[in-house]
């Protein structure tokens, strides 16, 4: 009875974290180590004008960022993909109608093992309002923190 609770309990709180991460104001998304989309957040899908069908045809995420010849990631947008650094990154998205506008990137590799399993990256408009550009700054730590945690 007791394990039954625990786990409703946790489902619950899965569930509170899924639906918050879908209405951040922020793009999210999570890809395989080749940039194969597996997961978008609500905005995300708005912005990129992405479906979830074409996530399930198997998107990539490498074909709707580009990134300045002089940012110094040998590879292009992979490359900075497979960096360690972690840090603010200025990117060109694309949008599927093909108009493009300018994030900043925050990539966080997820590995197991020492092998890099895949990214998780944090979108954030260059255009967005300072006090929101700050509370997604926040966002994105406290989502990489669970997901730190839950791969523990």
């Amino acid at each position: 009875m007791k394990d039954a609770a625990v786990a409703s309990l946790v489902n619950t709180e899965h569930h509170k974290i899924d639906d918050m991460i879908d209405n951040l104001p922020l793009m999210i998304f999570e890809t395989d180590a080749k940039g194969q989309l597996f997961y978008a957040n609500k905005k995300c899908l708005e912005v990129m004008g992405f479906s979830h069908q074409d996530i399930q045809r198997g998107a990539n995420i490498f074909n709707r960022l580009s990134i300045p010849d002089t940012a110094g990631y040998g590879g292009g947008i992979a490359g900075l993909f497979e960096t360690e650094r972690k840090s603010e990154t200025t990117l060109t998205a694309r949008k599927s109608d093909g108009s493009t506008f300018p994030v900043v990137a925050h990539v966080y590799r997820v590995a197991d093992g020492g092998m890099n399993k895949g990214f998780l990256c944090v979108l954030v408009e260059k255009a967005v309002s300072l006090p929101v550009k700050e509370k997604g700054r926040e966002a994105t730590e406290k989502y990489r923190r669970l997901i730190e945690n839950c791969s523990d």
